[in-house]
C-alpha cells in the first residue's frame, strides 16, 4: 500500500524501492495483486473501465510500470528529438492510471470509493489529470508530426472534458 501511495504521488523512485523491498521479502508477491490490466500507454477514445473477459493484457505490474515511467521521463530529456512521442505515452499512462482510465487499479485498490471518500488528498490525486494534461501539452509543443500533435490535442481535450477542468 505504501508503494502504491508513493506511485500515486509520482514519487517513482521511492515507490520502486518499496516494491522491490516487498519482492525481496516475498518473491511470490511480484505479480499477485500488482497487475495493472490494460496497457496504460495505449490511447483509447472510448474508455472501457470494466471490459469483457479476455481484454485484459496484464502486461505490467506496479513495479514494472513505475520503472517504465521512470525510463520514459529520462528519455524526454536525454532524447529531445523524440520527446513528443515519449510525452504522449506518459500522458496516456497518467490518464489511464486515473479514476477515468482503464488501468485505474495501478494507483488504487477500489475504484468506486473515490467520490464518497473522506480522504480529500486521495480523492484529488486519483481524479487529477494535470500530469496527463501537462505531458500532452509538451507533446503538442514538441511535436514534429501533425498526426501525433492532433492525437495529443485530442487526448488533452479529453482530459479537460472528462474532468471538467479549465485549460
Amino acid at each position: 500500500m505504501k508503494g502504491t501511495a508513493l506511485f500515486r504521488a509520482n514519487q517513482l523512485d521511492e515507490a520502486i524501492a518499496v516494491f522491490e523491498q516487498v519482492i525481496k521479502r516475498d518473491p511470490d508477491r511480484s505479480g499477485r495483486d500488482w497487475t495493472i490490466g490494460p496497457d496504460p500507454f495505449a490511447h483509447h477514445l472510448r474508455d472501457v473501465i470494466n471490459c469483457a473477459p479476455g481484454c485484459i493484457e496484464n502486461k505490467y505490474t506496479k513495479l514494472t510500470l513505475a520503472k517504465a515511467l521512470r525510463i520514459l521521463e529520462q528519455k524526454v530529456t536525454e532524447n529531445p528529438e523524440n520527446a513528443d512521442n515519449y510525452c504522449h505515452l506518459l500522458g496516456n499512462a497518467w490518464f489511464n492510471l486515473s479514476y477515468y482510465g482503464a488501468a485505474w487499479n495501478g494507483l488504487d485498490y477500489e475504484r468506486s470509493y473515490v467520490w464518497g471518500s473522506q480522504d480529500e488528498e486521495s480523492r484529488t490525486n486519483f481524479t487529477d489529470l494535470s500530469r496527463a494534461r501537462n505531458y500532452y501539452r509538451q507533446s503538442i509543443n514538441a511535436d514534429k508530426t501533425d498526426e501525433l500533435a492532433a492525437l495529443s490535442a485530442l487526448m488533452f481535450a479529453k482530459c479537460v472534458v472528462v474532468h471538467s477542468e479549465p485549460f
